[in-house]
């Protein structure tokens, strides 16, 4: 007569997953029960790790009475001088005169009187324009393109080389 070995057979994991899971449910379905006196175990849970609004709101108005009190101090240094007299007026909020990026702002738009600036280089602009059109001039004293195909009067001709 033959013997075979002995093998073990092992259950498998999805047989442990069927049968565990309706436990599972039935035990948090336990724990999630309530009396009319109290409230469901897993809101009693989520509560427990959860900030209450209140401090939320205390930590808020801390931080804004810091900010404020912050501000305040910034603003009394900067408008009093060595001698403790105001060189300048009260703002409420300094900060708001440097809320803009320094970097591309459009001309014009910065707040800055640009009229001296625009003047000058309008004055620049003109005197370019003047001795531009001083080259262009011909003998008769009207103003001639640069882009214009007719020959000036007086002008040497150009030959091609040959």
């Amino acid at each position: 007569m033959v013997t075979l070995p002995m093998q073990t057979i092992t259950m498998p994991s999805r047989f442990y997953i069927a049968f565990g899971t309706p436990i599972l449910f039935y035990v948090l379905y336990q724990l999630n029960q309530t009396t009319p006196d109290s409230r469901p175990f897993i809101s009693r849970l989520i509560e427990k790790y959860t900030e209450k609004q209140d401090a939320y709101q205390k930590r808020t108005e801390l931080h804004m009475k810091a900010v404020e009190q912050a501000a305040f101090d910034k603003q009394l240094f900067k408008t009093e001088d060595k001698t403790g007299l105001s060189r300048g007026i009260n703002l409420r909020h300094p900060e708001q005169f440097n809320n803009g990026s320094p970097y591309n702002v459009s001309a014009g738009q910065s707040g800055a009187d640009l009229s001296k600036l625009v003047a000058y280089y309008r004055e620049k602009n003109e005197q370019a324009e003047d001795l531009r059109t001083s080259k262009v001039r011909d003998n008769n004293g009207k103003v001639r393109s640069v882009y214009e195909t007719t020959p000036i009067e007086g002008a040497v001709k150009a030959t091609p080389h040959t």
